[in-house]
């Protein structure tokens, strides 16, 4: 296995975790158990960093993979919103995590 490949392999990994962290910590969260708001938050630090890291490291991208990136950027960080809305006690949350769902899987199929 080639050193790219395991790195990408890790950062899909830790997308995976950061999802994982997210649907666990807003899960926990739906049943007012205090302690998923800082998994949530943990979850959604993890996005935004993933993607940092992936912007970062896309060497030379043309312009719709320039595109995908800024809009994934800016997706990534209504997690972020959603992690201050639960901590705010608003039901904002909800609707953060939907848009992002929704607008994340539209962009995975039009990425193929």
């Amino acid at each position: 296995m080639s050193d790219l490949s395991l790195k990408n392999k890790i950062t899909q990994n830790i997308y995976v975790i950061a999802i994982v962290c997210i649907l666990i910590g807003s899960l926990g969260h739906f049943f007012e158990q205090k302690f998923f708001k800082y998994v949530f938050a943990f979850g959604a630090l993890l996005v935004v960093l993933n993607h940092l890291w992936v912007m970062y490291k896309t060497k030379q991208p043309d312009f719709r993979q320039k595109r995908l990136l800024r809009i994934n950027m800016f997706l990534s960080l209504l997690p972020a919103l959603a992690a201050y809305s639960m901590f705010d006690g608003t039901t904002l949350w909800v609707v953060f995590l939907l848009i992002y769902a929704l607008v994340t899987v539209v962009l995975s199929w039009r990425n193929k």
